[in-house]
Formats: C-alpha cells, sequence, structure tokens
C-alpha cells in the first residue's frame, strides 16, 4: 500500500501539490470562525450601542442591539442585554418604524412588574414629547408608575 501511494505521488507530483494546497486553504478557513465571547468585551461593546445612539446612528445602534443580544447570551450579560433592548426600541421610535409602539408595549407587558417596563413606556411618552405630541405624551406618561423608576427618571 505505502509503495503504491509513493508510485501514485511521483506519477501525481503537482496534483499532490495542489491537493495539500486545497487541504492547507480549507482548514485555514474553518479556523477562523467567530470571535468568542471570551474575546470580547460586553461592556464595550454595550458602550459602543450607546454611543451610536448618543451619535444619532439609530440604524447602526438597533444593528448593534440585535447583535449584542445574539453574542452576549449569558445570565451574567442579561441586564446590559434589556438595555440593548430598550435601546433599539428607542431607536426605533427615533426613526418612526411602523408598528414600533405597539412592540415597545408587548415589551413592556412581558416586563410589567419590573422596572425595564416602565421605562418602556416612558420611552414612548418621551418620543411623543419630543414630537410635540402632548396629548400621547400625557396618555403615555400617565401610564408610567413612577415608584419604580430611578430618581432622576421620574
Amino acid at each position: 500500500m505505502v509503495n503504491e501511494l509513493r508510485k501514485f505521488l511521483k506519477k501525481h507530483r503537482n496534483t499532490a501539490w495542489i491537493y495539500a494546497l486545497l487541504l492547507f486553504q480549507i482548514s485555514n478557513q474553518t479556523l477562523s470562525g467567530q470571535q468568542t465571547v471570551l474575546y470580547r468585551d460586553a461592556e464595550t461593546d454595550f458602550a459602543n450601542l450607546v454611543k451610536e445612539y448618543d451619535q444619532g446612528l439609530y440604524g447602526r445602534c438597533i444593528r448593534s442591539a440585535d447583535r449584542y443580544k445574539d453574542v452576549y447570551k449569558e445570565p451574567v450579560f442579561e441586564q446590559f442585554a434589556l438595555e440593548a433592548e430598550l435601546y433599539k426600541l428607542k431607536s426605533s421610535l427615533r426613526i418612526g418604524n411602523p408598528g414600533i409602539i405597539n412592540e415597545v408595549m408587548a415589551f413592556a407587558e412581558s416586563y410589567k412588574s419590573d422596572a425595564v417596563g416602565e421605562k418602556a413606556i416612558l420611552l414612548i411618552g418621551e418620543n411623543a414629547y419630543d414630537q410635540k405630541e402632548y396629548d400621547d405624551a400625557i396618555k403615555y406618561l400617565s401610564m408610567v408608575n413612577g415608584n419604580v423608576l430611578q430618581p432622576d427618571e421620574r
């Protein structure tokens, strides 16, 4: 068997090199995959997401929030993931995505007993106020339970 392999390699020396290079290229591509969570910094990624929102890059902030939630699924990052979702909703409100108010209300309903749900409703009220839709602002802001919010949010 070894002799046959040697004869084959002598006969097809150039082809063998092509196969070896092809095999090396395939193995090299499979080894350079996605970066794992161990080599990423959740706080830095979250800070970048907030920075995008502050700079008015709302579409980019939405994509970053989705990516953040996909990468950091561990329970340790749960609070950051909720905040990322709030920034996503806030960005969607800013660019006027259709149906976003229903999405925010559904999010608030799923976290009804938590301050995160109240923050979501607060987002709608603040956005309505910024849009000078004062009747809607009063309607949504009156739905917020101020007792669960931070003093600066009240």
